[in-house]
């Protein structure tokens, strides 16, 4: 497990640390709406069978 949370463990160069920081910048820049809207839409037969 890689933890990226600390200004110094960024700093590492290796082959895929620029990977992971990228990745981690993309997360730190996200706010959550994407993930609290609603992405797929139901039909009215999914909501019936409940």
């Amino acid at each position: 497990i890689l933890h990226w949370n600390s200004p110094r463990k960024q700093e590492v160069k290796n082959k895929h640390s620029i990977d992971f920081v990228r990745m981690h910048r993309v997360f730190l820049e996200m706010d959550g709406n994407l993930l609290r809207r609603k992405l797929f839409q139901c039909s009215q037969q999914d909501d019936n069978l409940q």
